[in-house]
């Protein structure tokens, strides 16, 4: 893993311990077993521990997956396929060692995939918001919140938003941005500050891509949204598909309304 402390400059290379509690080796689609640690971003919270979160199987995960294809069962279940959870780690020690912390709570009669590819942010409020994938394709997208550092989860609640891969950033100014994608390259937008409610949706690329959109705030007010674009020819290099990443500078910005009305 790499970290750094002056905003990416420079870096330091470092090997994590992970303490991943209920976990237990999960089996892909592509039928390879993997341990599986943290995914997308970490925050850090107000008392100086970070925190990240996962997904993968649990102990507890015994439901198989429900996705169809075609009205056939895409994943029979002599693949042992099962309904995914995420979960939070929590690290002391700026990312050297993590700890389980708690899980979000699994509901496998809710979706058809469980909780997957879960995106994290750390609310104004000092809330942590997860926004989870649970489903094929452009899939119903849920969020969860916790008041205790990742500890306990409430039960997550279905969006209007749809995707895959999402991702969230909470920018300086209160706005909260969801990241998502397939089809297109979307982000929405949350103005209450708490997650609940996503009246904007903006498209920055129909341009077709497979891992979804990430954003990071690198002004005030300024985002730059990160995607991928097959529309470039891929090269394939020892069966490793060199991926082309493209980025896009979105500007969202609060108006004071009673200004805008005075004019």
């Amino acid at each position: 893993a790499y970290r750094s402390t002056d905003g990416w400059r420079t870096v330091e290379k470092f090997n994590p311990t992970f303490h991943l509690g209920p976990h237990v080796p999960s089996v892909g689609e592509d039928g390879v077993v993997r341990v599986n640690t943290l995914n997308h971003q970490t925050v850090v919270q107000p008392d100086g521990s970070v925190v990240g979160i996962c997904y993968g199987y649990c102990v507890h995960d015994i439901v198989h997956t429900d996705i169809r294809y075609k009205d056939w069962d895409k994943y029979p279940h002599a693949f042992n396929l099962y309904k995914y959870s995420s979960w939070c780690l929590g690290s002391e020690d700026g990312g050297t060692t993590w700890h389980y912390r708690g899980c979000v709570p699994p509901l496998p009669e809710m979706g058809d995939e469980g909780w997957a590819e879960p995106g994290l942010a750390l609310l104004p409020n000092g809330d942590l918001l997860t926004i989870l994938r649970n489903g094929e394709g452009n899939a119903p997208l849920y969020f969860s919140r916790s008041a205790d550092g990742g500890r306990t989860w409430s039960d997550p609640v279905r969006s209007r938003l749809n995707g895959q891969y999402p991702g969230l950033l909470a920018m300086s100014n209160g706005i909260i941005v969801a990241t998502y994608g397939r089809p297109d390259n979307r982000i929405a937008v949350c103005l209450d500050g708490h997650g609940e409610g996503w009246p904007y949706e903006i498209t920055v690329s129909t341009a077709p891509g497979w891992q979804g959109v990430t954003a990071v705030e690198t002004a005030p007010d300024e985002i730059l949204v990160i995607f991928e674009d097959q529309l470039w020819e891929p090269t394939r290099d020892d069966k490793k598909l060199i991926r082309h990443l493209v980025a896009h500078k979105v500007r969202l910005e609060l108006l004071n309304t009673e200004e805008i009305r005075q004019t």
